[in-house]
Formats: C-alpha cells, sequence, structure tokens
C-alpha cells in the first residue's frame, strides 16, 4: 500500500524515475525473496491465483519504464 501511494504521488507529478529503485527493491526482496520462497513451501490452493495479481500488479507498477514488454505479458496471462 506504502508504494502505492508513492508511485501515485510521483507518478502525478511526473517525477516517476524517483521511484524506480524502490519498486525494483520490492520486486526483489519483498515478492522473489520472501513471498515465492514461502509459496514453495507452503502453497494453498489459491496460491498461483494469489501470485498472478501480484504479477499483474508489479506489471502495472513497472509499465512507465518498460511499457511494451510489461503490456504483452500482461496480455499473455490474460489480464487484458
Amino acid at each position: 500500500m506504502e508504494i502505492q501511494k508513492e508511485y501515485e504521488e510521483a507518478f502525478s507529478k511526473n517525477m516517476i524515475h524517483e521511484i524506480q529503485n524502490k519498486i525494483i527493491t520490492l520486486i526483489k526482496d519483498d515478492f522473489c525473496d520472501k513471498y515465492l520462497e514461502i509459496q514453495k513451501h507452503y502453497e494453498t490452493e489459491n496460491s498461483n491465483n494469489v501470485t498472478l495479481r501480484c504479477v499483474g500488479n508489479l506489471l502495472k507498477l513497472l509499465h512507465p519504464f518498460i511499457p511494451f514488454i510489461s503490456q504483452k505479458i500482461r496480455e499473455m496471462l490474460g489480464f487484458e
């Protein structure tokens, strides 16, 4: 939630470049190193759906930096 608010603020001020390092850190540290590692050991019936939802949201955050590839991945995953 915190990163989402910072992202929206930066986007509205046309200063999205200032938040790019936080987004990369979020993806690497929180999503990959923590969430995906935990999911490997404690998978539930909704794990895949939650992971897919997280990936979709992360792709939205990455869209200003890599618009073409983030949109293509979202389309491939059935978000659009």
